[in-house]
Formats: structure tokens, C-alpha cells, sequence
């Protein structure tokens, strides 16, 4: 027993290696057949403990069988079923598509213009609110102006950043 079996198998292996392909070809077809026989040598050659063996050649078909059933096995748990298929085909792109790109690009252009249309303090005090993300309060003492001030003057920005964005559609796309 140990390494002179485990020696004496793979060397039947490799002495009778185009009967056992042919015979294992019979019942897996021929690639199968051949990845079989060259995991069986190698599961041969990693194994711990070889047997010994009165049947070389029925042992080794029955240990290329064996890796074949376990490789189809582990194919068939990879393998994707038809309606998983169907549902990764069926995913949405969630990206915009070329006309939601340059209508996004255009209403950027037009808040732009717009921002540069507001008188500059307002301005810096919406872009302090709504960029930099000020609490009004520290607005108010930056300006020197009350809290309803720096209320009002963000509310008109808003008001006329929106107004300059939906009123530019129709002008943009005639």
C-alpha cells in the first residue's frame, strides 16, 4: 500500500489511457471523457491514502465517472435557469438617455445664466445656504442682515432660478 499503489495506478493510468478514454467516451463523450482521466490522475497523485487495488483499470473508470458526476453537478449549481436568464436581459439601464443628457445640460445652462442675474448678495447668500450649506443663522451675522432677510433673499433666488429654468424650455428647443 501508499506511494508504490499510488505509483503502480497512475502508471496503469498512463500505459492504458487510450482504452480508458475510449471506454469513459462511450458514457461522457470524449472532452469529458479526457478531463475526467486527467483529474483522476491528479486526485491519484494529491490523494493522502491509495488503496490497494485488485482492479486497476475498473478502479480508475470508476474514479473518472466519479469526477465527472461531481463535475456535472458543480456545472448544473452554476448554471443559470431560463427565467434567470430572461431577467438579467430584462435588466433597465438606469443611466439618462442622450435626450435626458442634454435637456439636464440645458436647465444647467439656464441656472447658470440665472444666477448671474441675481443681484450679487442675494446671490452669495442663497449659494452660502445652498452650496456651502450654511445654518441661516451664521448667514445673518456673515451679512449683517436678520434671519427673515436671509429667508426672503434665498426664497426669491429659488424662485427665480426656477421660473428662469422652466420658462427657458420652450426658448431652448425653438
Amino acid at each position: 500500500m501508499g506511494e508504490k499503489d499510488r505509483a503502480s495506478l497512475l502508471r496503469h493510468l498512463v500505459l492504458r489511457y487510450e482504452d480508458l478514454a475510449r471506454r469513459l467516451a462511450r458514457l461522457l463523450g470524449p472532452a469529458e471523457a479526457a478531463e475526467a482521466l486527467q483529474d483522476t490522475y491528479l486526485r491519484i497523485g494529491q490523494a493522502e491514502i491509495v488503496p490497494a487495488i485488485d482492479d486497476p483499470e475498473a478502479y480508475l473508470l470508476r474514479v473518472a465517472r466519479n469526477v465527472a458526476i461531481g463535475r456535472r453537478r458543480a456545472y448544473a449549481r452554476q448554471r443559470l435557469d431560463d427565467l434567470e436568464i430572461t431577467r438579467l436581459l430584462n435588466i433597465e439601464d438606469e443611466a439618462p438617455g442622450p435626450a435626458a443628457v442634454v435637456d439636464g445640460q440645458l436647465r444647467m445652462e439656464r441656472l447658470a445664466v440665472a444666477l448671474r442675474e441675481i443681484p450679487e448678495r442675494r446671490r452669495a447668500i442663497f449659494l452660502a445656504a445652498r452650496v456651502e450649506g450654511l445654518p441661516h443663522q451664521l448667514i445673518a451675522d456673515r451679512f449683517g442682515v436678520s434671519l427673515r432677510t436671509v429667508a426672503n433673499e434665498i426664497q426669491r433666488a429659488l424662485d427665480h432660478c426656477a421660473r428662469a429654468v422652466e420658462n427657458g424650455a420652450g426658448r431652448d428647443r425653438g
